[in-house]
């Protein structure tokens, strides 16, 4: 049996067990390192945010000029691009180099600050202390500060006025949390909890029972609570959904366009199934071709096929001699099919070429089970799906050069695969794709 030979693919249990371990540390290192990227770009963010707002502190007359030059060095702050986006050095580089240009800023927006300071004793000063520099690291200090829920202590007696004073913390405190996260179903509770306060307020005025004002306020508070709590969840899974995104080269979406938490966690299981079966594709691609050069056999190259789907098929080619050759495809669902090809320049199948066929895929009957049996060494197993009989019909001709082929009885998944790029197995891991959006 040496027509075409479709097997699926299986891993061993502990083999599966040690690259899913793997694939886990990978992808909690690529999230580290869009953190670090993200926080910088924050900073960039928060630097021209504080550059405005010091405009203002100027007098009018200096305020346009200042505004100039400062828009000219906020200007050239611009995110750096993340050359490869599965691997987490390129972020790290990208990230040092925003470094270098953020401090460079700030020590430009020094100067310019303290040039047009309203005296010249304070410009002085100014430009000595390093102020402009702390003033931002405090700026972007609280900018990146977390968000926690407000802690109010009910246990001792409060009269009227300390239960005002802490509605207006509360009223305080939410305002800025709305702001900060951009949370929308905490942006909707800052409205109606400001209607619960100032009812809370006028209650007060009215003799309300402060019990009865303590509970109501630590109702909100609770709310808050539990809004911050599912709000930490979505974000932590956000990161993730961009983190398997960038290693299945998939273009992340905003988390606005996920209306429902169940839909991101949805697509960030759909993702994390792909990048499985993206894995151990690679994987048994990889060992596939470690025991065909072992057995003697010479790769000629190797590309990936897209089908209509989307989906994808690893094809390898591989020569035994100046004709023939063997043609190796593999795919997510774990599908592997070996068929002898025919090498040669001239595209046509002539009746030579299947005589010639016919008897190499008799000689590949002898050889096929000693590459299962090497493959079982590795932990990789092919159960049988379908081994068809040497036919001349399933003659395939192909260039060892162009890997052009063309075929006398192509499959139906031969016709549903168009050539996407040639490239090594290695190919996600190395490609040079720069980052979409995070």
């Amino acid at each position: 049996m040496s027509g075409p030979k479709l097997s699926e693919a299986e891993l061993e249990r502990l083999k599966k067990e040690q690259m899913e371990r793997q694939r886990q540390e990978a992808l909690r290192l690529l999230q580290e390192a869009q953190g670090a990227y993200r926080k910088i770009c924050r900073r960039l963010q928060a630097l021209k945010e504080y550059a405005l707002e010091s405009l203002f502190g100027l007098d009018p007359v200096s305020r346009i000029d200042a505004g100039n030059r400062l828009a000219q060095v906020t200007g050239a702050l611009k995110e750096e691009p993340v050359q490869n986006v599965q691997q987490p050095q390129s972020y790290y580089e990208a990230e040092e180099r925003m470094k270098v240009r953020l401090q460079e800023a700030e020590e430009e927006i020094q100067a310019i600050l303290g040039q047009f300071a309203d005296r010249a004793a304070a410009a002085q000063q100014l430009v000595q202390t390093g102020r402009v520099r702390r003033d931002f690291q405090m700026f972007a200090a609280k900018k990146e500060a977390l968000i926690d829920v407000i802690q109010m202590d009910f246990r001792c007696r409060y009269d009227q006025q300390r239960l005002k004073i802490q509605i207006q913390d509360f009223r305080k405190h939410l305002a800025k949390a709305g702001q900060k996260t951009g949370c929308r179903e905490l942006l909707h509770f800052v409205r109606r909890a400001e209607t619960g306060l100032q009812v809370l307020e006028t209650e007060l005025d009215r003799g309300w029972d402060t019990g009865q004002v303590q509970d109501a306020l630590q109702g909100l508070v609770n709310e808050e609570e539990e809004l911050l709590r599912r709000w930490r969840e979505e974000q932590a899974l956000y990161d993730t959904y961009l983190a398997l995104a960038c290693l299945t080269g998939t273009n992340p979406k905003a988390l606005s366009d996920f209306p429902a938490g169940k839909d991101l966690k949805e697509e960030t299981e759909r993702l994390k199934e792909q990048y499985r079966k993206q894995d151990e594709m690679d994987y048994i691609a990889d060992q596939i071709n470690d025991v065909m050069v072992e057995l003697g056999y010479t790769f000629v190259s190797s590309r990936v096929l897209a089908r209509k789907d989307k989906g994808e098929m690893d094809h390898s080619l591989y020569q035994a001699d100046g004709r023939t050759g063997i043609s190796v495809f593999t795919d997510r669902s774990g599908a592997v099919m070996m068929r002898m090809t025919v090498l040669g320049d001239d595209p046509v199948v002539t009746e030579a070429d299947r005589n010639f066929s016919y008897e190499r895929q008799i000689d590949f009957c002898a050889a096929h089970p000693e590459i299962v049996e090497a493959l079982v060494l590795r932990g990789v197993f092919l159960k049988q799906k379908s081994y068809l009989e040497p036919d001349r019909k399933y003659t395939y001709k192909m260039s060892a050069d162009t890997q052009k082929g063309a075929g006398t009885a192509n499959t139906a998944a031969d016709k549903t695969l168009r050539p996407q790029k040639i490239d090594r197995r290695k190919r996600r891991r190395a490609g040079g794709k720069k980052m979409r959006a995070l």
